[in-house]
């Protein structure tokens, strides 16, 4: 009777060690970097008053950045377009690599039991044609709050400038 004990511990030990090897091999890919961005657009509301939505929009032309700025509260044709250095790109280029943004890409969620709530839309395309996209209804993806908050200094510093 004690070796059959015996005997089925050790099965369930070993098992247990093999499930646990298994999970310690399992490789998790690096996060793509982010580089050399041609179109970004990142929106996203709070409610459902009018202009309750933020927008920013940036795009390549003919060799320079023009970005398009709806600020929350504001009509769309009250939208401000200013032009961004390269060095500027850089920098949204390190905000999206900082939060692993490339992660993002397929996010699509939605809480359907809530009526009147939140939304984002994002999007970008690289030079390469590489490109991601999200969007959310009451739910985010991970890091979505310090994202939201980095962008929210950054473009409010390219108007300020």
């Amino acid at each position: 009777m004690k070796t059959g004990i015996l005997a089925v511990i050790a099965i369930i030990i070993a098992v247990l060690a093999t499930l646990g090897i298994r999970k310690s091999t399992k490789v998790t890919p690096p996060a793509s970097n982010i580089s050399n961005i041609k179109h970004f657009y990142f929106t996203y509301s709070n409610g459902y008053a009018m202009n309750s939505y933020t927008k920013y929009e940036i795009d390549e032309k003919d060799g320079k950045f023009i970005a398009k700025i709806k600020q929350y509260g504001e009509p769309e044709e009250d939208s401000k377009e200013i032009e961004i250095s390269s060095e500027k790109m850089k920098e949204l280029e390190n905000i999206l690599n900082k939060y692993n943004v490339s992660k993002w890409d397929g996010f699509n969620k939605t809480d359907k039991n809530v009526l009147d709530g939140d939304s984002f839309s994002f999007s970008l395309r690289t030079e390469d044609n590489k490109s991601i996209s999200a969007s959310g209804y009451m739910k985010w993806p991970d890091n979505y709050k310090n994202v939201v908050g980095e962008l929210e200094t950054f473009f409010g510093d390219l108007i300020k400038e």
